[in-house]
C-alpha cells in the first residue's frame, strides 16, 4: 500500500544536490533563525502546490538541488495529501510552489503540522546530518 510512497525518484539530469556538509550548515543556519524568530519552520519547509491543472496540494520540501548552467532551482516535495491524487515524491522547480505566507494571499487554509513539530523535526534531522558528519557517512 505504501510503496510508492518510499520510492526515491532518479535525480535530474545536471542537477547537483547539496553535500551532507552543505545540508548541516543549511539546517543549522535555518534552525538558528527559527529560534531566534527571524524565520518560520513551517514558510521554510511546508510548501503549497496548484499549477495548472495539478490539484492543489500541501507537501514538504525534502531535498534542493540547483541545475547547472542555470538559475533553475529544484525541490524534492513530498505530497502529503490523498484527497484527490495518490501521495508522491517527486523533483519539481521550485518557481512552481508557494510557501505559506504565499498561500495565505490566495486564500489557501493552511493544512498540516504545527511550527513547533516541523521544527523539532528539523532538529532531528540536523542530528542525522551531525552524525553523518561525524561518522562520515
Amino acid at each position: 500500500m505504501f510503496q510508492d510512497d518510499l520510492k526515491l525518484p532518479a535525480k535530474p539530469c545536471n542537477a547537483i544536490t547539496e553535500t551532507n556538509n552543505e545540508t548541516l550548515r543549511r539546517l543549522s543556519h535555518d534552525l538558528t533563525g527559527i529560534n531566534n524568530v527571524e524565520l518560520s519552520a513551517i514558510d521554510g519547509y511546508r510548501m503549497f502546490r496548484h499549477a495548472g491543472g495539478d490539484c492543489p496540494s500541501w507537501g514538504y520540501c525534502l531535498e534542493a538541488a540547483r541545475v547547472e548552467g542555470s538559475e533553475e532551482v529544484l525541490i524534492l516535495f513530498r505530497k502529503d495529501e490523498e484527497i484527490h491524487e495518490e501521495r508522491f515524491l517527486d523533483w519539481l522547480p521550485l518557481s512552481s510552489f508557494y510557501t505559506v505566507k504565499q498561500a495565505l494571499f490566495y486564500d489557501v487554509a493552511y493544512a498540516g503540522l504545527s511550527e513547533e513539530a516541523v521544527q523539532e523535526i528539523l532538529e532531528l534531522f540536523r542530528d542525522v546530518f551531525e552524525f553523518a558528519m561525524k561518522t562520515e557517512w
